[in-house]
């Protein structure tokens, strides 16, 4: 027997209902995040996960799949039998398809024939699909009452899987579909970057710590990167990525996120509700973006993808100049940049402060010798903080060299938890404060919508595979007499 039902931190039990269940997303990230939940023992006992999709299958099959799925992709290997054999029995599928009210109705009976223990916590509605199915969903949703503000019942939650839509029009035709049936504090809009354990402690480094937060405004920073690197291409994905390219699947969505976090002021003691204030103040006070504080780039070799137009301008990289027009960050610009088959995998903020206003050192070159101070905050890999600094190198000579202090997680023993066990946890335990609220979503449409509507260059492809990207994004910033910094 699981010993969840002894954890002061396990949710209440309820009933689950995953929308594309036959999709790649539940396979690869959603089950085997609730099976390593079941493991550690944070599965309310009561718990049921019914599956929905167009795919005809048994609720055996459905299990059968997924044990595949949570063998090959759970961060535990190999399976512990005993804990799939208590999680499979939670397990159930129904068929039916997005936009047909017989397949609610059949789906409303078969959650009304599961156990009344299990709606204790309410139900839990997970939309792992596009926004056009998301619609159709919710559309079908409230027509056969299965949402709570359409019906009596038990207090339901919806979660909503990035993209949440595809431009500002179609977020907000979403956020009135969701009103429609859930109260705003019911619905959960998903950025799993905001569930990583390295985005969170932006909050607790910042916050927690006296030493750093009185640096952080336009006296002292001199202006932040954000890079968010992979060195693989679309990996088969062309189709996909021809709809969606850098800007939607990358900028909207994480680099907004971390870059609020980054920029934010401190939130209200103890309200999680704050954070999200917080957040929406810094997307509303960005400076309107023109038409030279971005770049865009492709990599060579997208063209030839499968699923990718032979001319296609979808670009694959780009590069923003942001500005934040507040009391803080007056002045400071926030680079943010993003893109496929580049030269190094990796997500970090790195705050360049302010140079010194003059050398004191006697030595010409122990000046020439100075490097500006840096705080990276490193996502991944290698999840860690970095403190850069200018000290004199022992001996005769007065020479300078840059230091460095270093701080990873790996130090703390802990293991790292996938980001969406934790976004499951959330949902489960009713806590919406790291997800995205409404004014917030249709805000950081509104911030990209620029991008959007340019197209990409004639001169694409404009960058190799294995490079940093085009010319032009180190343009971006040498306007400014800077450059990006290297990454450690």
């Amino acid at each position: 027997m699981s010993e969840t039902e002894d954890r002061p931190d396990a949710p209440p039990p309820c009933v689950m209902v995953i929308f594309g269940a036959s999709g790649d997303l539940t396979r690869r990230k959603l089950l085997p995040a609730l099976y390593n939940l079941e493991v550690d023992g944070l599965l309310p006992a009561g718990l049921r996960v019914v599956g929905f999709a167009r795919r005809e299958k048994s609720d055996e099959q459905f299990r059968s799949e997924l044990r595949a799925g949570v063998a090959e992709f759970s961060r535990r290997s190999p399976l512990d039998e005993d804990a799939w054999s208590r999680f499979a029995s939670r397990l159930f599928y129904v068929t039916g398809g997005y936009d047909d009210l017989a397949s609610f109705a059949e789906l409303g009976r078969r959650l009304e024939s599961l156990d009344s223990d299990c709606r204790a916590g309410g139900y839990l509605y997970y939309l792992a699909l596009p926004p056009g199915a998301a619609e159709s969903v919710l559309e079908q949703m409230k027509a056969t009452a299965l949402a709570p503000s359409c019906a009596p019942g038990a207090r339901a939650r919806v979660m909503v899987e990035k993209p949440f839509g595809v431009d500002l029009e179609s977020a907000r035709r979403l956020n009135r579909l969701c009103a429609a049936c859930f109260d705003e504090d019911q619905v959960y809009r998903i950025d799993h970057y905001l569930a990583k354990d390295t985005v969170r402690n932006l909050l607790v480094f910042r916050f927690a710590n006296a030493i750093f937060e009185h640096l952080w405004d336009r006296k002292y920073v001199d202006s932040v990167q954000i890079t968010a690197a992979e060195t693989i291409g679309v990996e088969g994905r062309g189709g996909y990525y021809e709809g969606s390219g850098v800007v939607r699947d990358m900028f909207q969505n994480h680099l907004l996120q971390v870059m609020t976090l980054v920029a934010m002021e401190p939130p209200l003691a103890g309200d999680p509700e704050s954070v999200r204030d917080r957040k929406v103040e810094v997307l509303r006070s960005l400076a309107p973006v023109e038409p030279g504080d971005f770049v865009f780039g492709q990599y060579r070799g997208y063209r030839d993808e499968p699923g990718v137009v032979p001319d296609s301008r979808v670009p694959t990289f780009a590069a923003l100049k942001l500005g934040v027009d507040n009391w803080r960050w007056e002045g400071v610009p926030f680079y943010l940049r993003s893109g496929k088959s580049l030269a190094q995998k990796v997500s970090e903020v790195i705050i360049r402060f302010k140079d010194v206003p003059a050398c004191v050192l006697e030595s010409r070159e122990a000046c020439a010798a100075l490097r500006p101070n840096t705080t990276t905050l490193r996502l991944q890999p290698e999840e860690g903080i970095r403190l850069s600094f200018s000290t004199r190198v022992p001996g005769r000579e007065e020479r300078v060299s840059e230091a460095h202090m270093d701080f990873r997680y790996a130090q703390l023993g802990a293991p790292m938890s996938e980001a969406y066990e934790q976004v499951l946890l959330d949902g489960l335990r009713g806590r919406p404060g790291y997800f995205w609220r409404n004014d917030g979503i249709e805000a950081a449409w509104r911030a990209v919508t620029p991008l959007l509507e340019a197209r990409g260059g004639e001169d694409f492809p404009n960058y190799e595979p294995g490079s940093w990207g085009p010319a032009a994004a180190d343009e971006l910033l040498a306007r400014d007499g800077r450059r990006w910094l290297e990454s450690y």
